[in-house]
C-alpha cells in the first residue's frame, strides 16, 4: 500500500526540521563557547545570545501584524536565506562583535520561521483529526537532531571547529534541495 499524499508531505516537511535541526542545534552547541572567548565570560556571552531572543519577539509581532496570511513555503523559503547567516558570520568572520550580533539577529529570525512554518504546514497540509499524531511524527525528525548534532558538534569543537560551521551549512544545503523536490 502507497503513502497518501499527505503522509508523504509530512515526510518530506519532517526531513526538513530534520536538516534545519541539526545545523541549528550544532551552532546552538558552539555558539556559547564561541561568545564565551570573545567576550571573557558567560554572562556576557548570554547577554549576546539573548539578543536573537529579542529579535525572535520582534519578528513574532512584525509577522503577526503584517504577515497573517503567510504561507509554510514563504516561511521556509526565509528560513532558508536567513539561516545560513548564522554558520557563514561565525565562519567567515570570527572574533567580530558586529558579525556575532548579526549572526544572533539571524538565528533569532529564522527560528520563528521554523515555528510559523511548521504551524501553517500542519493546518494546510493534514486533516485537524490528524494534527496531533502529525506533530508527533514532527518532533520525532526533530528529537533525532537533536540526539545526533550535540553529539557531533562535541566531537569536532576542540579539533575542528570550523567544520561545524561547514557542516551546518551542509545541512542547509541539503534542505534548499529537499524543499525544491
Amino acid at each position: 500500500q502507497s503513502a497518501s499524499s499527505s503522509q508523504k508531505r509530512v515526510l518530506w516537511f519532517g526531513l526538513i526540521l530534520f536538516f534545519v535541526f541539526v545545523a541549528d542545534t550544532l551552532m546552538s552547541y558552539v555558539t556559547p563557547l564561541v561568545l564565551r572567548d570573545y567576550f571573557g565570560n558567560l554572562a556576557t556571552a548570554g547577554l549576546g545570545m539573548g539578543f536573537s531572543s529579542v529579535v525572535g519577539l520582534a519578528a513574532d509581532w512584525l509577522v503577526a501584524q503584517k504577515l497573517p496570511n503567510t504561507t509554510y513555503r514563504t516561511f521556509i523559503k526565509w528560513l532558508l536565506i536567513i539561516s545560513i547567516w548564522f554558520p557563514l558570520v561565525f565562519w567567515i568572520f570570527p572574533g567580530s562583535a558586529v558579525g556575532y550580533l548579526l549572526a544572533m539577529t539571524a538565528w533569532g529570525l529564522y527560528y520563528e520561521m521554523i515555528g510559523f512554518a511548521s504551524f501553517d504546514f500542519v493546518d494546510r497540509s493534514v486533516s485537524h483529526k490528524l494534527h496531533a499524531v502529525t506533530w508527533g511524527v514532527l518532533d520525532a525528525f526533530k528529537a533525532m537532531a537533536l540526539l545526533i548534532a550535540p553529539v557531533l558538534a562535541g566531537m569536532l569543537f576542540q579539533t575542528q571547529p570550523n567544520a561545524i560551521y561547514m557542516i551546518s551549512l551542509f545541512c542547509l544545503s541539503i534542505t534548499t534541495l529537499i524543499f525544491f523536490l
